[in-house]
C-alpha cells in the first residue's frame, strides 16, 4: 500500500561497455536521448498500472539515471482527461528530459501487487548486450500525521415497553488501527 507515502525513488546503472554497436551516452553528454529506455511499472495487474519510462545512461549518472516518482503528481495525471488512451487503453504523458508516464486502466496506489523493472532496446537492427542494475528502491515522505478516532455506544430500556440502542463512530483519514486496516 503506497497511499501513506509521498514519493518512490530508485537509482539505475547502465553498462557503458555495451556490445554490438549500441552504446549508452554518459552523464556528461548534453543529450536526453538514449538507445535504451528503462521502465518501472507497478500496479494491481496487467490491465491497471502506472509506468515510468526514462532514457538509460552509462554508469550511475545520478542526475539522469535516478527515478523519483511523486505520487500526488502521478495520481493527478490519472484524472487528466486531456490525454486520450491509445488502442491498448494506455495514456502517455510526455514530461521533461525524455521521461514518459504511462497509465493503463484505473490503477490505485492502495492495491499494488506487481512491480516490473526492465529495459527496452529502441534500436531496430542492433542488439544490446550489457547489464542494468537497480539500487535503493524506497518509499519516502511518509504520512506521519496522527489520526483520531472515537466510538460511542448508548443503550437503555424503557421499562418493559421499549429498548433503545445506538452507536456512532468517527475516524480521520490518517487513522490507522493496530492491525493496519
Amino acid at each position: 500500500d503506497f497511499r501513506n507515502y509521498g514519493n518512490l525513488r530508485l537509482f539505475v546503472h547502465g553498462d557503458k561497455n555495451g556490445a554490438n554497436g549500441v552504446f549508452l551516452p554518459t552523464e556528461s553528454t548534453s543529450t536526453t536521448q538514449s538507445p535504451i529506455t528503462f521502465f518501472f511499472r507497478f500496479g494491481a495487474d496487467s490491465n491497471n498500472y502506472y509506468e515510468i519510462r526514462e532514457p538509460l545512461f552509462a554508469d550511475w549518472a545520478e542526475s539522469k539515471n535516478s527515478v523519483d516518482i511523486n505520487f500526488q503528481d502521478l495520481t493527478s495525471k490519472k484524472f487528466d482527461s486531456s490525454v486520450k488512451p491509445d488502442s491498448l487503453n494506455v495514456r502517455s504523458f510526455y514530461v521533461d528530459n525524455g521521461k514518459v508516464i504511462r497509465i493503463k486502466g484505473n490503477p490505485s496506489l492502495g492495491g499494488i501487487s506487481q512491480l516490473y523493472i526492465g529495459a527496452i532496446n529502441d534500436e531496430e537492427f542492433k542488439s544490446y548486450t550489457g547489464e542494468v542494475w537497480i539500487d535503493e528502491l524506497r518509499l519516502s515522505n511518509a504520512n506521519d500525521k496522527t489520526g483520531q478516532a472515537a466510538k460511542a455506544f448508548l443503550g437503555f430500556n424503557l421499562a418493559d415497553l421499549a429498548s433503545f440502542n445506538g452507536s456512532i463512530q468517527y475516524q480521520t483519514a490518517e487513522w490507522r488501527s493496530v492491525d493496519g486496516n
